[in-house]
């Protein structure tokens, strides 16, 4: 603790001594005095950082709860990942005239940080039974084989 008050103290009364020369000093000379007192109040702390005894903050240990961060980080890559492959399987459905009313993909990420396209759920028009082989054969075709589950509704 004496090391932080030191500091503390080293760093207030350099930055009052700077203020009042830099309100002393002539107008021309400002930018040399500006320069000069950061040279002194640098050496001056770096000084205090290099003659410091840390050994009375030696037991001192941070170790902050990351349990959930990389759940949500997780959880967050997985939701943009699969809104934007459900955006890219509708501009491709869309580019060859295949309509569908709502697109969900399911990603997973193992334990060697490997993203997987788990599923594609495709919401279409309860017409729509015979465009099966276009929308499974193009998907097959751009992302890989993946599981596709076809839920048709009515309008």
């Amino acid at each position: 603790m004496k090391f932080l008050t030191e500091t503390v103290f080293l760093v207030s009364s350099l930055s009052a001594v700077s203020a009042l020369l830099l309100m002393l000093a002539p107008d021309r000379y400002r930018r040399e005095v500006k320069a000069v007192l950061s040279l002194i109040i640098a050496a001056s702390v770096i000084g205090t950082f290099i003659s410091a005894d840390f050994s009375d903050i030696s037991g001192f240990t941070y170790a902050p709860d990351l349990s959930g961060a990389g759940y949500s980080s997780d959880e967050a890559v997985k939701k943009e990942l699969s809104g934007r492959i459900a955006d890219y399987i509708g501009s491709l459905m869309i580019e060859r005239g295949i309509s569908c009313k709502k697109i969900e993909v399911e990603t997973s990420i193992d334990e060697n940080r490997s993203i997987f396209i788990t599923k594609a759920s495709l919401w279409l028009g309860p017409d729509q039974a015979e465009s099966e082989p276009r929308i499974s054969s193009l998907i097959l075709s751009k992302i890989g084989d993946i599981d596709i589950e076809f839920i048709y509704e009515d309008d």
